[in-house]
């Protein structure tokens, strides 16, 4: 059974450790252990996708400020507090493990 398989967490996803997800309907589980193709995936590490801040600068701006476009005149502005950052996107990582029946058809 291989473990460790890792991917990139989609942003539409939100994986939590121990989930299981199964190819096939396992209500009657002898029946799920008989086929042929069936896999369980099991959510064994998971961290959310989003953004985060890459750097931050925060301080006071005096000096011009437009306040959208198609104005020409920026407003004047004194000591006017300012926080800028740069972010990066972390897609996340989700690891699970692949889990077939064995050949017995018993777990």
């Amino acid at each position: 059974m291989p473990s460790g398989t890792s991917s990139a967490q989609g942003h539409a996803f939100n994986f939590k450790e121990k989930t299981a997800i199964y190819s096939h309907d396992h209500s009657n589980w002898s029946e799920f252990l008989k086929r042929d193709d069936a896999v369980c995936l099991k959510v064994m590490y998971a961290t959310p996708a989003g953004f985060e801040n890459a750097e931050v600068m925060i301080g006071e701006f005096n000096g011009g400020f437009i306040t959208g476009a198609g104005v020409l005149k920026p407003t004047p502005v004194e000591t006017m507090d300012v926080e800028l950052a740069r972010q990066r996107y972390n897609s996340g990582t989700l690891t699970v493990d692949i889990m077939r029946p064995n050949t017995e058809k018993t777990r």
